[in-house]
């Protein structure tokens, strides 16, 4: 057993280091948020390795995220959670590619064949007005 002033000093420690840790978590949730500022844009979009490697860690802390995670919203990370426990790998990340090479392929040749013609006309001519 030990004594009882030792047990009194342990509790003193541990909870000197709780608030240095919370100190230390406010401190980096306060950059993340000055860094989001600065970004462009209003939302961060992280790859699929990024993404398995916040789910780790957030496995470390049971997935109680709700007054940790600052990158991403809260609801995201749940479904992000809910996929990988479905067994489903991240899909793609981003809008998805609305034009394809042929027609590409055919915009260059209109805007080369006809230097007068503008954007406008170019996207007339191919809906067909």
């Amino acid at each position: 057993m030990l004594p009882h002033w030792l047990i009194m000093l342990l509790a003193m420690l541990a909870e000197a280091w709780s608030i240095r840790r919370d100190g230390q978590i406010r401190f980096l949730k306060l950059q993340l948020e000055l860094y989001k500022g600065k970004m462009p844009g209003n939302r961060v979009i992280l790859s699929p390795e990024e993404r398995q490697r916040l789910l780790r860690l957030g496995e470390q802390v049971g997935h109680r995220v709700d007054d940790l995670i600052g990158i991403v919203c809260v609801k995201t990370y749940k479904r992000w959670l809910r996929e990988q426990k479905a067994g489903r790998s991240p899909g793609r990340v981003g809008r998805p590619r609305l034009m394809t090479a042929s027609v590409r392929a055919l915009i260059l040749r209109l805007a080369k064949e006809n230097t007068g013609w503008g954007v406008w006309r170019i996207v007339g001519e191919l809906r067909g007005s």
